[in-house]
């Protein structure tokens, strides 16, 4: 028997839920958890035609590991706008590191073109040179 002042052990396996004054809706699976996608892919969902909002998602989606989700999304992107700098420096990022090298060299040579900076056409045109040399190599 417990002191007056002491509480008994719970048993977790014990435990009414439906009890315990707002518990009664627990998460029962990570699907229903907030995800890190959540913000680009309400951003989506109000506005569907925005270019940038798909090619954030996508990088969003390709962070987390959905790589053919991601891609996908670059390439609408591209389908509606071949000149897109960030889906198509996005898209040869993952064509990289897929060891798809003369895909991701045409799309940083792609990102190149459509740079809105000095920087980021020269940073794109190297990555594609260093692709092409690597080959030659």
């Amino acid at each position: 028997v417990a002191a007056p002042d002491e509480q008994p052990a719970l048993d977790p396996d014990t435990i009414d839920v439906s009890t315990i004054p707002g518990e009664t809706e627990l998460v029962t699976s990570n699907a229903e958890l907030p995800g890190p996608c959540d913000p680009t892919a309400a951003a989506i969902a109000s506005s569907p035609w925005d270019l940038d909002a798909l090619a954030d998602h996508a990088g969003c989606l390709i962070g987390i590991g959905e790589f053919e989700n991601g891609a996908g999304l670059y390439e609408r992107v591209l389908a509606f706008d071949p000149g897109h700098f960030p889906a198509a420096l996005g898209l040869a990022r993952l064509r990289e590191r897929q060891g798809r090298r003369e895909d991701a060299a045409r799309l940083f040579e792609t990102a190149a073109n459509a740079a809105l900076t000095d920087g980021q056409a020269l940073s794109a045109r190297a990555a594609a040179r260093r692709l092409r040399q690597d080959d030659d190599s």
